[in-house]
């Protein structure tokens, strides 16, 4: 009987230990979220856009990357840092190449790079009514980030996928005829998908006029006037004018008003730039009207 019971429970343990595959052993979490079980329905898809337009306070927030490459450079803003210098550097226009911001404004666009990518990549895979949009949305935030690179840096690695870190060290930099070409395509397809002012799912997503104020912009600095004028006519509708008061633009009660065109969400709150640089952000219009005279000269 007690060999009998023996040779029971090692029967038993080899049983046991033989279901105790891989599978067994690698399951991912069931409590939090993970990139092998998410971008399966349009709900998730909707979740992981929300982080996709977090990226923008990233760029073009208070210390976010366009504020070192755009107002600090400029008259706009200034900077009492004298810690390291890097701030520095921007406001006089002579960034070395040591400087981390220059680091951290890469690393932040190809963070979000990364995430509309694979957003876009996981949304052609589905089948859901909102699915061309969405796909639009991206490729819109995709086309600014890419321009705004250009401008920086000319031509950059250009992903329109997510690739491994092998992949990564023998990708070298596009041409800055490839990234236009890039940019333009991702534009056109926005135009034709996204929707009018007034009828998006949510007030902040880009809209048709926004893509077209976009790919205007992009064929003016091109210098294809033609072009730039064909496509900006497209925004001269009902849905944007100029505010009749221009104060309405400064206020934080009127966002989002006839003459805005792509304008960044913010909520409320105390999260207002440090003193390092003298300019705090209360409201960002991305793309709006401009305000000029037949006679003025545009340079």
């Amino acid at each position: 009987m007690k060999r009998f019971k023996y040779i029971t429970i090692v029967v038993t343990l080899s049983v046991i230990m033989g279901s105790c595959g891989e599978d067994f052993l690698n399951l991912t979490p069931h409590s939090n979220a993970n990139e092998e079980d998410f971008f399966r329905t349009q709900s998730e898809i909707e979740t992981a856009m929300v982080g996709a337009y977090n990226s923008l306070y990233t760029v073009y927030g208070s210390l976010g990357v366009m504020y070192y490459f755009g107002a600090l450079s400029s008259d706009d803003a200034y900077t009492d840092d004298r810690g390291t210098g890097a701030f520095e550097e921007f406001e006089i226009a002579q960034t070395k190449a040591n400087n981390t911001e220059i680091l951290n404004a890469w690393n932040s666009f190809y963070a979000a790079i990364a995430r509309i990518n694979k957003i876009i990549e996981s949304t052609e895979s589905l089948t859901f009514e909102r699915k061309d949009s969405y796909i639009a949305e991206m490729k819109f935030l995709r086309a600014l980030y890419y321009f705004n690179m250009t401008q920086i840096w000319g031509g950059v690695p250009l992903l329109t996928k997510n690739i491994s870190i092998s992949e990564a060290y023998s990708t070298g930099r596009a041409s800055i005829d490839q990234m236009y070409e890039q940019i333009i395509s991702d534009l056109k397809d926005a135009t034709q998908h996204l929707s009018a002012k007034g009828s998006e799912r949510s007030v902040g997503v880009p809209t048709k006029g926004a893509a077209y104020a976009l790919l205007g912009k992009v064929y003016l600095t091109k210098g294809n006037k033609s072009e730039a004028a064909a496509t900006l006519m497209n925004i001269y509708n009902n849905s944007y004018q100029l505010a009749t008061d221009y104060a309405d633009l400064w206020d934080l009660k009127k966002k989002n008003g006839v003459e805005s065109i792509f304008e960044i969400q913010y909520m409320g709150g105390a999260s207002n730039a440090p003193s390092t640089i003298g300019h705090c952000i209360h409201r960002q219009i991305i793309l709006g009207l401009s305000r000029y005279k037949e006679a003025d000269i545009i340079r």
